[in-house]
């Protein structure tokens, strides 16, 4: 029994599965393959995705599939790699994996809406010494809600990483914090925070979308295959 490898890029559920499989006697024929992934320049996304695929296959077939122990000696990891996607499931696969990334970006920034919103606004009431309800309970509701912030701005920031850059991301929000403050500044009496935040939140989202299409399309294209139809 040989221990398999793991990698900073894998998810928790993923290196659980790993762990398990360890007890396994045959489960060394896993580690050229998932040494093969782990060498490629993808992003992590799609690093991730042809684990899951491995992992499933795994799973459903156990060590005495081709693709994992009779050609293990005669193909290289590279071509049996370059057939997976190819099939309905690594498809499945990959159409899942997109709708739970999408998700999670959602609420990860919804939530990351709301903190800011909050903070924001807290620091409006300072500006113009005009609390919800004293200075120290508004205090300790900002700080809570900041503390939340940075946990979710983390994970969208996270999950943008894994398929692309979140730069752009990072720039919209850092140029939508810039212009709530700047009008909290002003000597007005309604604030904008969340039509300016829920604005950038929806050019972010219609960008991520493009390059969640254009990574599908990629690993299509280079393989051969069409993506799913939805």
């Amino acid at each position: 029994m040989k221990e398999l490898p793991l990698y900073s890029w894998m998810t928790s559920a993923q290196k659980k599965q790993l762990t398990s499989l360890e007890q396994e006697e045959e489960s060394a024929s896993l580690i050229p393959l998932i040494n093969e992934i782990n060498a490629k320049t993808w992003n992590i996304g799609r690093r991730r995705l042809y684990l899951d695929y491995l992992l499933e296959e795994t799973r459903e077939n156990g060590f005495t599939q081709d693709d994992l122990k009779r050609k293990s000696r005669r193909d290289p990891s590279e071509k049996r790699m370059g057939a997976w996607s190819k099939s309905s499931q690594f498809q499945k696969l990959m159409e899942e994996q997109v709708r739970q990334v999408k998700e999670k970006f959602t609420i990860a920034s919804l939530v990351s809406i709301i903190c800011a919103t909050l903070v924001l606004y807290f620091f409006r009431a300072v500006l113009h010494d005009a609390y919800v309800v004293n200075f120290s309970v508004d205090a300790i509701a900002a700080a809570v809600a900041a503390v939340i912030l940075v946990r979710f701005a983390m994970e969208k920031y996270g999950i943008l990483n894994c398929y692309g850059s979140w730069k752009m991301t990072a720039l919209t929000d850092g140029l939508a914090a810039a212009l709530c403050i700047l009008w909290d500044l002003l000597p007005v009496t309604f604030d904008i925070s969340l039509v300016v935040l829920f604005a950038a939140y929806w050019s972010e989202k219609k960008r991520f979308d493009r390059e969640l299409k254009a990574w599908q399309e990629e690993i299509c294209r280079i393989r051969g295959s069409k993506p799913a139809a939805k």
